[in-house]
C-alpha cells in the first residue's frame, strides 16, 4: 500500500482534510451537488477572510449572495452548464463581499463524484485578484511605454544601439514579472488541486464538457467596451506575431528572437486576463510562456517549432477576426484548438527536458 493510500484510508482523514483546507493558501468552499440549490456545506478561514462573512452566515447559504451587478452573466451561465454535466470548471468575474464591495475572482471549480460516477459535492477553489490586477495593469503600463520606445528606435534605424537592447531587456524582464505573477495564481492551485487528487474526475467529467455558449464579435466588443484597452493591446500583439508566420522555421531563429516571441505570447495572456471569457486561454498562455522561458536557450526542433507556429497561426487568426475585423461569428471559435496547442507544446518540451537528462545520466 502506497503512503498516498495510507493517507486517504487511515482512520485520522477527516483532521488531515481538516487541516490541509484550513491552511490553504487558497478560499475554499464546498457545496453540496443539489440542482438549482448547490447550499453551502463548508468554507474556510480564507473564504471568510475574503467574503467578510462568518461561518454561520455562509452555511446552508447558496454561493449567488456573493454575486452582483457587475458579476458576469454569461461566466454563470458557463458555470451552471459546467455543475450541470459535472464538469470542471474554471472561470473569473466580479463578486461581492459582506460590506457590498466588489473584488475581481477567480474559480475553479471540481465535482466530487461518488462510486456510480455522480456528483456529490463540488469544490470551489477561489482567489481574490485583486492585488493580481492593479500589479499586472502598472506592469502593463510600463511594457507599453517600452513597446513605444522600440518601435520608435526600429524606425529611426537605431535597433542595433545599447538604447535599444537595454529598452528590449526591460520589456522581457517585465514579462517575466507578468509571467510570474499569472502562473502564481496556476501554481498555488496546483497544489491544493493535488491533494485532493482531482485528475481521475476531471478525466471523466471533461468527457461531457459543455460548450461556451457562442457569441459573435460584433456582440462581444459591444459588451466589453470598444475603448477596453486589451483590445488595442492585442491587435498590437497581433502586428508581432504576422513576423513569425512568414518565417519557413523557427528551428534556427536566435534566442534574442525567440525571447521576443515569448513576450508576445505572455503578453496575449496578460491581455486576456482581464478579458473574463477567455480566462482558461489566458492561464493555458501563460503556463506555456513559463515553460518556454524555461526553455529559452535551446534551440527549437522541428517539431516543437510546427507546434510554436500553428499555435501562433490560431492567435494570429483569432486576434484578427474577433478583435480586428470583428467578422467572427463566435469568439469562441478556436479557444480549444488555442489551449490544446499549449498543452502539446508543454508535453514537446518536458519531453525534451526528460531526454536530456537521460543523456546526462549516461555520461
Amino acid at each position: 500500500m502506497s503512503m498516498k493510500d495510507t493517507l486517504f484510508q487511515g482512520p485520522n482523514l477527516g483532521s488531515l482534510f481538516e487541516i490541509v483546507l484550513e491552511r490553504s493558501f487558497e478560499a475554499i468552499l464546498i457545496t453540496d451537488a443539489e440542482p438549482e440549490n448547490h447550499k453551502i456545506l463548508y468554507a474556510n478561514d480564507k473564504f471568510c477572510q475574503m467574503t467578510g462573512y462568518t461561518r454561520e452566515e455562509l452555511y446552508g447559504k447558496n454561493p449567488r449572495i456573493l454575486q452582483g451587478k457587475r458579476t458576469s452573466r454569461r461566466v454563470i451561465e458557463r458555470l451552471k452548464a459546467a455543475l450541470a454535466s459535472a464538469s470542471p470548471f474554471i472561470g473569473a468575474t466580479f463578486n461581492y463581499n459582506k460590506l457590498g464591495e466588489v473584488y475581481p475572482v477567480q474559480w475553479n471549480v471540481y465535482p466530487v463524484l461518488d462510486e456510480h460516477q455522480q456528483p456529490q459535492y463540488f469544490v470551489s477553489i477561489q482567489q481574490d485578484l485583486s492585488e493580481l490586477r492593479n500589479s499586472l495593469a502598472r506592469l502593463k503600463s510600463s511594457s507599453a511605454s517600452f513597446r513605444h520606445f522600440l518601435s520608435e528606435l526600429k524606425s529611426q534605424g537605431q535597433s542595433d544601439s545599447e538604447q535599444y537592447r537595454v529598452a528590449h531587456q526591460g520589456l522581457v524582464e517585465n514579462s517575466k514579472v507578468l509571467s510570474r505573477y499569472v502562473n502564481r495564481t496556476v501554481t498555488e492551485k496546483k497544489e491544493t488541486e493535488e491533494f485532493f487528487d482531482f485528475d481521475s474526475n476531471i478525466q471523466k467529467a471533461s468527457e461531457h464538457k459543455p460548450a461556451k455558449r457562442a457569441i459573435s464579435a460584433e456582440h462581444y466588443i459591444a459588451s466589453i467596451g470598444e475603448d477596453n484597452p486589451s483590445i488595442n493591446e492585442l491587435v498590437g500583439l497581433a502586428h508581432s506575431l504576422a513576423s513569425v508566420i512568414e518565417l519557413e522555421s523557427l528551428t534556427d531563429i536566435s534566442m534574442s528572437r525567440r525571447k521576443e516571441l515569448i513576450s508576445d505570447i505572455q503578453e496575449i495572456a496578460n491581455a486576456l486576463f482581464f478579458l473574463e471569457e477567455f480566462m482558461d486561454v489566458s492561464v493555458a498562455l501563460s503556463e506555456l510562456a513559463v515553460a518556454m522561458y524555461h526553455n529559452v536557450e535551446k534551440e527549437y526542433d522541428i517539431i516543437i517549432s510546427e507546434a510554436i507556429k500553428g499555435l501562433v497561426i490560431d492567435l494570429d487568426t483569432w486576434i484578427s477576426e474577433v478583435f480586428v475585423a470583428r467578422s467572427a461569428d463566435n469568439v469562441h471559435m478556436l479557444d480549444d484548438s488555442i489551449v490544446g496547442s499549449c498543452g502539446q507544446i508543454l508535453v514537446f518540451c518536458r519531453i525534451d527536458d526528460n531526454e536530456e537528462e537521460d543523456d546526462d545520466e549516461l555520461w
